[in-house]
């Protein structure tokens, strides 16, 4: 067997809610946004729908966002 390795001891914790709104709020108050991540999706998805040029495509994209 390997000599035991140092152990890290944590000098305290930070919980994290995960949710909708706000994809996650931590303990300390920091809040990541759902907001930004949602943009990116959406402009990920315009972006395939467009290259796939298919007619189902062009009606997605007529389509107003949700």
């Amino acid at each position: 067997m390997c000599p035991e390795a140092n152990l890290y001891e944590p000098d305290g914790w930070t919980g994290v809610d995960l949710g909708i709104v706000n994809i996650a709020t931590t303990s300390t108050g920091y809040r990541a946004a759902a907001a930004a991540w949602h943009r990116k999706r959406q402009r990920d998805l315009r972006r395939k729908l467009r290259a796939k040029d298919t007619k189902s495509a062009k009606r997605r994209l007529k389509e107003p966002a949700a």
